[in-house]
């Protein structure tokens, strides 16, 4: 029989290493906006992952300077709404995981396009589903600072972000 220690240890690992590891770009995705660039985390990677769980201080923020977009897209909004009856109960509203199964299933990201065809995601699903109305302004601050030619939504989108 194995002791209360080696038990706790392999417990601990499994939620430090098997579910905060795969998780973390999910539920600390740190982003901010400034009038000439943005700033945002980058741990999509192991490497950076394992380092912001050691060491979070240390994690550097890159910067993206605003004239170097070349597109917007907004990814997940308006949020599809679902028949809790059809879907499987895995938390209750007021529950443990279940913002953290919103964050998962229905996340809300700006894609950001660079000249160099780079690439980059600045999530907004945390944010989101803890503060919805908050979140949405401030998204529209952000969209309107930049020229309207370089924003790509769809209608439906820009419908629901003007309704707000």
């Amino acid at each position: 029989m194995r002791s209360g220690i080696e038990i706790g240890t392999i417990v601990f690992l499994l939620v430090f290493l098997g579910h905060y590891l795969l998780i973390l770009p999910i539920i600390f995705n740190y982003w901010d906006s400034q009038k000439e660039n943005i700033r945002y985390s980058d741990n999509k990677t192991i490497r950076t992952r394992l380092a912001v769980m050691f060491y979070p201080r240390h994690l550097r923020l890159k910067e993206i300077a605003k004239n170097d977009i070349v597109a917007i897209t907004l990814l997940g909004l308006p949020q599809k709404s679902s028949n809790p009856r059809n879907d499987p109960t895995v938390s209750e509203e007021t529950g443990l995981l279940y913002n953290l199964t919103l964050l998962i299933n229905q996340p809300i990201k700006i894609r950001l396009t660079l000249r160099n065809k780079t690439v980059v995601d600045l999530d907004l699903s945390n944010d989101y589903v803890n503060r919805p109305e908050k979140t949405l302004g401030k998204l529209n601050i952000f969209l309107n600072s930049f020229n309207p030619q370089l924003i790509h939504l769809t209608t439906e989108t820009r419908e629901f972000l003007h309704s707000k």
